[in-house]
């Protein structure tokens, strides 16, 4: 009992003298939003959607519709607005962002970028605490059925540079977190007619990153594509398998392609031939898709790289043992025929 009132006694004053000799100080940005943001819906919005402008449109069609955005802060701010193009993560998923060049996710034409057919002023100046109505122009593409996706991110934009001082003692570390936030009004124009699905699968391949196999997958339609769902299974060059898995329901933006990953759940990463067994549920429609891919030498060595695993060895031609008693057969055999001769 005395040996463990003694350690409890050492462990509070080192912990004492480290708090004394190594102080921190950790500073924290206010987490109230500097800006609010609210989308004005018009009349010919579609009814029961809020929170984005969901448009029922024909082609050729130009209105103006508005944002809301009040400054939260007692300063003047700059707020910043750019269109932005829908896109589909690759998991699944539709998020907006300016252009993107990346082969796991991609608009597959640009005639479907929001960009072409809205505009508004880059930047717009806000007195404190007060609300402005920004215009937004929307002119609605020759399109014959379905819908074009895209949005409007809004920023604050910080000062290019601020100058902060805090005064610290000795030994002291400060930290301090400045945060940005960015919102993300989507704008889905709807024609009169329905765009019919034109989903379909690519090439399957492997991502030393993860590691994923993965397959592409294409939404030909200007629609939203909801409701994909499926099974997979990954199989060697023998046709055993490696592992399986299914995955939920997800959606993909209009007219994009992703590389849409599944992690690799096996022991064994070696190189060689693989097989990428896939049945998918395409909004009750089934299909299926079995897709032949590679992995080379110098993925694997890239995963465990990264992964700090050792590198499965495989043999490649003849064992050693095997070409040694090849040498002694032949050579027995060449002795036997002279001696005979």
């Amino acid at each position: 009992m005395k040996d463990k009132k003694n350690f409890i006694f050492v462990s509070v004053l080192l912990i004492i003298i480290c708090t004394i000799a190594f102080p921190i100080v950790a500073i924290a940005e206010a987490t109230e939003q500097s800006i609010s943001v609210e989308p004005i819906l018009p009349e010919n919005q579609k009814p029961g959607v809020t929170g984005y402008y969901n448009l029922l449109v024909n082609s050729g069609d130009k209105q103006t519709i508005y944002m809301q955005i009040t400054n939260n802060k007692n300063d003047n701010i700059v707020v910043a607005l750019a269109p932005a193009h829908a896109y589909t993560r690759p998991a699944g998923g539709i998020f907006y962002s300016e252009e993107i060049d990346s082969p796991e996710t991609m608009l597959l034409d640009a005639f479907f970028a929001m960009s072409n057919y809205i505009s508004m002023d880059q930047e717009v100046i806000i007195e404190p605490n007060e609300t402005v109505n920004v215009p937004i122009e929307v002119t609605v593409p020759d399109l014959k059925n379905g819908s074009i996706l895209g949005g409007v991110l809004i920023s604050e934009i910080a000062p290019a540079q601020e100058d902060v001082e805090e005064e610290t003692k000795e030994d002291e570390a400060v930290f301090k977190v400045i945060t940005k936030s960015v919102f993300a009004v989507a704008i889905q124009l709807d024609l009169p007619e329905q765009a019919s699905p034109a989903f379909s699968f690519g090439n399957a391949g492997f991502n030393p990153v993860g590691p994923n196999v993965f397959i592409a997958m294409r939404n030909d339609a200007p629609m939203i594509q909801r409701q994909i769902s499926g099974v997979y299974q990954v199989t060697n060059k023998d046709g055993q398998e490696l592992f399986a898995g299914m995955f939920e329901p997800i959606s993909m933006a209009p007219k994009t392609q992703i590389n849409f990953p599944m992690h690799w759940d096996s022991t064994v990463l070696e190189p060689g031939k693989y097989t990428l067994s896939i049945a998918v549920n395409v909004a009750g429609k089934e299909m299926v898709a079995e897709e032949h891919f590679n992995i080379d030498k110098a993925a694997v060595e890239t995963y465990a790289e990264r992964a700090n695993q050792p590198i499965a060895q495989t043999q490649v031609g003849i064992p050693y043992w095997v070409a040694i008693a090849a040498v002694f057969i032949i050579g027995g055999l060449v002795w036997f025929q002279k001696r005979k001769a």
